[in-house]
């Protein structure tokens, strides 16, 4: 007998292993080809996998597991905070991608609605001036021109048609992230099931009624009525919308949609990745760690900024604002800014060469193992896989000499000349 990951071949009975994602396949053993779709349409479902029969729509996956694997290592480098060996000493623990169960119904709604227009005109009003004319105070009339809104109660009836999801399931996932494929994917329209969709895949059971779901569906409702009503907007400015309906849902039918999941671990710590299976744009991950010695060498090069704005107030303090010639402070001030974000971009720019390095080597070991890339490929990857030294102003080993010389540069400079135009 076939197990939940197996067809039987309708031309020999033997067993194919199936391959989330893909609906065609060649029989091991005879040869035959063999296509999901119509061999569910031809046998009735007989050797497909064993799958739910009541669902009635789905959204399918387009991603696969290989692109969750490049999504989550795209993710932990992204930052340009992430430790440069992210990639070294991290490692993707687990992929998995699995059909949540959702409810999905249709419905409509006849809205009442209330609403204050607003409508702005320029209106014209005097306004007095005093003026001093030999000696003495005359208030003087001026013609000054202001903007009125005009508000205008406005009411009216409209009708809207919405399509509502809600998740049905327990513990596939966090209900954020069931929330999260719930909204997102609303408007992506759902595709009648066939059991060649969902070959291969993890499908989580229904645990929940659409009378339990229908609070999450009314949420939903109300936002497309919501943004119906809105097209009556009118004037200028709106506000104080009110509405009400009568709601009438049809009958809601089973829905799977496609989750993503994976766990990144890192120096002994997992973080855990949630994604929309179509094209991943949908994410909700746990906060990947940072490498605070890098933020702390990016803020101690602002260190002479803050040293040259202080002795520059306090030179200007020391001769007076109508004395202190500002040029030097400015010069010397913006030569500090330079620095400190032409050492910022320098820090950060190395470290991403150097987190990028280790993509690039990953793929290849990754090559070395399954060989799926092409000479063209592998090239390129050898070519980004050299990490290149870092910038100058990136080697920041001699700070504790070097931030207080620049400080005396800049500050001590700024406020010597200030000194000699001050003398001369």
């Amino acid at each position: 007998m076939a197990s939940d990951s197996q067809i039987s071949c309708p031309s020999c009975g033997g067993f194919i292993d199936v391959i989330p994602g893909q609906s065609r396949y060649t029989c091991p053993w005879c040869g035959n080809d063999v296509d999901l779709f119509r061999l569910h349409q031809t046998s009735g479902g007989a050797g497909a996998t064993a799958v739910p029969t009541d669902i009635r729509l789905i959204v399918p996956f387009r991603a696969d597991e290989k692109a969750l694997r490049a999504f989550v290592l795209h993710k932990a480098i992204e930052n340009d905070y992430a430790p440069d060996d992210i990639l070294s000493a991290g490692n993707v623990e687990s992929a998995e991608l699995l059909y949540l169960p959702f409810w999905e119904a249709r419905g409509s709604s006849e809205i009442d609605w209330t609403a204050s227009f607003g409508y702005e005109r320029r209106e014209a009003y005097t306004a007095y001036e005093t003026e001093n004319r030999g000696g003495r105070s005359y208030r003087r009339p001026v013609t000054r021109y202001r903007t009125v809104t005009d508000w205008r109660p406005a009411s009216g009836k409209a009708r809207a048609s919405f399509r509502a999801r809600a998740y049905a399931g327990k513990d596939g996932a966090p209900q954020n992230v069931a929330e999260m494929l719930e909204t997102g994917l609303l408007g992506l329209a759902s595709t009648p099931y066939a059991p060649a969709y969902a070959a291969g895949y993890s499908i989580e059971p229904f645990a929940r009624t659409p009378e339990e779901c229908r609070g999450r569906m009314d949420v939903q409702a109300y936002a497309a009525e919501d943004a119906e009503v809105r097209r009556y907007a009118q004037g200028d400015r709106q506000r104080d919308w009110r509405h009400s309906s009568n709601r009438t849902y049809e009958t809601a039918l089973q829905c799977i949609l496609p989750l993503a999941k994976a766990v990144f671990s890192y120096q002994g710590t997992n973080y855990s990745i949630f994604a929309d299976g179509v094209d991943m744009h949908l994410v909700s991950a746990d906060a990947f760690p940072r490498d605070t010695r890098r933020k702390s060498r990016v803020w101690r090069g602002f260190i002479p900024l803050w040293a040259t704005l202080a002795a520059g107030i306090a030179f200007a303090c020391f001769l007076g604002i109508d004395w202190a010639d500002p040029v030097p402070i400015v010069c010397g001030t913006a030569a500090a800014i330079a620095y400190a974000f032409l050492r910022r971009r320098s820090i950060l720019v190395s470290s991403r060469r150097i987190r990028r390095a280790s993509l690039a080597q990953k793929r290849l070991d990754e090559y070395l193992q399954l060989g799926n890339l092409t000479e063209d490929e592998v090239r390129n990857l050898t070519a980004q896989a050299v990490i290149t030294p870092p910038g100058l102003l990136a080697r920041t080993g001699l700070d504790i000499v070097l931030l207080p010389l620049l400080t005396l540069a800049f500050g001590g400079s700024a406020v010597v000349l200030g000194f000699l135009n001050y003398l001369f």
